[in-house]
């Protein structure tokens, strides 16, 4: 790029701002992280990288990091069932995977997210307790203006600062969020109790509740459950929650006993209908803060993942910054755009309340989707990288 190696902002450090710093600096710039907690945030339990992000993870050389630690566990099958435990299909996930190169995987967010750092740290320092309070533009820069009244100026700043991002309102942005109305609950326990199968998830649906769980590398059992939001009976403990699943098919309710309150998170489910632009100038968002989505694919971090190694990709091959932010953004909204589509759609058809219909679901489930389901997740799973 013209006038020097550029330096990069990146406003976060979450899993999408540490792996565009990683990337980015792979790619010959320098980034730059700034956090404005005093710490990672590792609440959240466990996560899904699917095999797109192992792969786009094996461009930076974390590949083997990520499958060393203690919680990583490859999966195998993903499970459906009912609440009584009937059995609906199957999708062979890791057949898929070898397809493609790359393992899907489970993993505690704690060990992702220092993984991350480790190789962060080698390329840039990350100043945590760095709150951003505004961005602008100047004639050949952007600025960041930080909190404490300090400002910094940098050739590209990235905001990749969550569902909730400053970066994106400071834009001028659509900051609105679709609700579905849902709450998210995420948990792990410690398991000792036998019955469930290492690389084994299973998502279990019916009477507009879901539950899904799996074992993780280190034994402990990693959960998710989506309940409605609305009426006074929607829960606000995890006693609460186990009141709610007291009669679904075995282990769910042990599971739910097993888990301490301070072991599960609770979050409203939304996220952002696709639009551009995603920034101008000097300026362009990743992860939550361009393309939030729900859960239901477990594709949130691995699309930031996506992003980051794609960004720097764009980057790198430009010879201008803001050519460099636009073809990134063009790259990215499309698929991005499908992600949201097909976890929004599956957030809704999960959570189906009315019996004829769920019956309905269920049958296309056990009769008609999977081939479908195979051919989508075959796409998915093929990745920009």
């Amino acid at each position: 790029m013209q006038g020097g190696t550029p330096d990069v902002a990146i406003v976060g450090a979450g899993i999408g701002g540490l792996s565009t710093a990683i990337a980015l600096h792979r790619a010959g710039l320098r980034p730059h992280v700034f956090e404005s907690a005093n710490g990672l945030r590792a609440s959240g339990g466990a996560l899904i990288l699917w095999c797109n992000a192992l792969k786009a993870l094996a461009t930076l050389g974390l590949q083997d990091d990520v499958a060393r630690t203690p919680t990583a566990q490859p999966v195998e099958t993903s499970e459906f069932r009912r609440r009584n435990g009937e059995y609906l299909t199957s999708i062979p996930v890791g057949e898929l995977g070898r397809r493609h190169q790359a393992d899907t995987t489970v993993i505690s967010r704690e060990d992702l997210l220092a993984t991350l750092r480790a190789r962060a740290e080698q390329a840039t320092d990350i100043q945590f307790g760095s709150s951003v309070a505004d961005v602008r533009h100047e004639v050949d820069a952007a600025v960041l203006i930080f909190e404490d009244g300090k400002q910094r100026r940098f050739d590209a700043v990235v905001g990749a600062d969550g569902i909730a991002s400053k970066v994106r309102g400071a834009l001028g942005l659509d900051t609105s969020l679709r609700d579905t109305y849902q709450d998210l609950w995420v948990g792990t326990a410690p398991w000792g109790y036998g019955g469930l199968i290492p690389g084994n998830n299973v998502a279990t649906i019916g009477d507009g509740l879901r539950f899904w769980h799996t074992l993780l590398g280190d034994g402990s059992v990693f959960w998710y459950a989506a309940v409605p939001t609305m009426g006074p009976s929607a829960p606000r403990t995890v006693r609460g929650l186990e009141n709610i699943y007291a009669r679904w098919h075995d282990p769910i309710p042990r599971i739910l006993r097993a888990t301490q309150e301070h072991q599960a998170w609770r979050t409203p489910m939304r996220d952002r209908s696709p639009s551009l632009p995603w920034g101008n100038r000097r300026i362009t968002l990743l992860g939550d803060s361009a393309h939030a989505m729900t859960p239901d694919l477990g594709q949130g971090a691995c699309q930031a993942i996506e992003s980051a190694v794609v960004l720097a990709q764009c980057l790198g091959e430009s010879d201008n910054v803001e050519r460099g932010l636009r073809a990134y953004e063009q790259r990215r909204f499309r698929r991005t755009s499908d992600v949201i589509r097909m976890s929004w759609l599956v957030a809704h058809s999960s959570s189906i309340t009315s019996p004829t219909l769920g019956v309905v679901r269920d049958l296309g489930m056990r009769f008609g989707l999977r081939a479908a389901v195979m051919s989508q997740l075959d796409w998915l799973f093929a990745g920009p990288c």
